[in-house]
């Protein structure tokens, strides 16, 4: 059989005989980006549920708690009067903040003196959590400086001079990239290209055990021959996956991009390489369905926890570290999150380079295997043939 044949029986397989494997070439990163396209679609979170626990019951309280309820990232919900009621309220997830002011807190800042008031979050949910100190440090301070320009004015600064006083250091803050810090921008490219990767590995892996289940044809076709015939058209197949992944993305989700198609289509073509390469030896090494899919579950959940998408490498553990550059996800994920949205790649030749030395060294590993295991089948079927004569 030649190279031309296997390819197009490849893809006789894909499309007509084994739909299934369309299924998951296609539908996994696609399936993927619309679900959570669509629940990152407000790509930040506002309205936090807030209660407010107010002792002192003054103007400045008052003043204070407008500054929350203005913010788009509180929502007031309810007014408690005791401080069980408020943890209560907490407890009961009637709202996941709680601002409690002291009953002093108008008279401490009148006289001159610090007022201390308790923002009670709820931190198991950190994508909650982390929203919530930020924008309650700016908040506290536009309130600060507010009062202290207040104060001071009253006692006779002028206006420019009390500012300065009331605020000596001020700053500006601006975030490159991802400036809204848009949770759609950060997390959804990569989920797609982690489901990509697993729709690539289980549709291509089913292929290769398919032919180790034939051993006539692995005593017909040399290991090369059947290795690049099957796994080319999965890797057409998945580059034109991930291109309608990445326009899924970019058109309907409204990613910023800003990278060019040429080393978008370099990048993304090495990285499918790599993982199809994987997945022939991942096939050759289990030989049988249920066991590779138990291995292929496994490996991509790790490859995203090591990957660096979401937890960056320098914050692994040493051991971490070390698995982090056995992914190929690794080398892909966060740089092609990173193209997208600063159009910079500085390290893209190298990781190209990376991903398909990796390819490289999984196909030649696969490769053995198959030549071995046509061998043995090989033998096999001599027995069989000497025993029928």
């Amino acid at each position: 059989m030649t190279l031309r044949q296997l390819f197009w029986r490849e893809l006789k397989q894909i499309f007509l005989v084994d739909r299934q494997r369309a299924v998951f070439l296609f539908g996994a990163s696609i399936i993927y980006a619309l679900l959570f396209g669509t629940l990152y679609h407000s790509h930040v979170i506002n309205d936090i549920p807030l209660l407010v626990y107010d002792q002192d019951q003054s103007k400045l309280s008052r003043q204070l708690i407008r500054a929350f309820s203005d913010s788009e990232k509180f929502r007031l919900v309810a007014e408690v009067s005791s401080q069980e009621e408020m943890e209560e309220a907490l407890r009961n997830k009637t709202a996941v903040a709680a601002l409690a002011i002291p009953a002093d807190f108008s008279r401490d800042i009148k006289s001159g003196r610090s007022a201390n008031v308790l923002l009670d979050a709820n931190g198991a949910n950190i994508t909650l959590a982390n929203p919530m100190i930020s924008a309650t440090q700016e908040i506290a301070l536009g309130f600060s400086s507010q009062i202290g320009v207040s104060l001071l004015e009253s006692i006779g600064q002028l206006p420019g001079s009390a500012q300065s006083k009331a605020l000596p250091l001020s700053y500006r803050l601006r975030i490159l990239d991802n400036p809204t810090l848009s949770y759609s921008n950060f997390f959804l490219l990569g989920l797609a290209m982690t489901a990509l990767q697993q729709g690539l590995f289980l549709s291509s892996g089913a292929g290769i055990l398919y032919e180790l289940s034939d051993r006539r044809l692995l005593k017909r076709i040399s290991p090369g021959r059947l290795l690049f015939g099957k796994l080319i058209p999965y890797w057409l197949c998945g580059l034109f996956a991930y291109a309608l992944t990445l326009s899924l993305i970019v058109f309907v989700f409204h990613l910023p991009w800003r990278i060019g198609f040429g080393p978008l289509f370099a990048f993304g073509g090495a990285f499918i390489f790599a993982v199809l390469m994987l997945a022939a030896l991942s096939a050759n090494l289990f030989q049988d369905e249920v066991s590779f899919t138990q291995f292929s579950l496994v490996y991509s959940i790790s490859s995203f926890i090591f990957s660096g998408y979401v937890w960056p490498q320098v914050a692994m553990i040493n051991g971490a570290q070390y698995l982090h550059y056995l992914f190929p996800l690794s080398y892909f994920a966060a740089p092609l999150r990173n193209m997208a949205l600063s159009g910079h790649a500085p390290q893209l030749g190298q990781h190209i380079l990376t991903l398909f030395l990796l390819g490289a060294l999984f196909g030649a590993s696969a490769y053995l295997l198959l030549r071995r295991a046509a061998a043995s089948q090989t033998v096999a079927v001599v027995s069989e043939e000497r025993l029928a004569a």
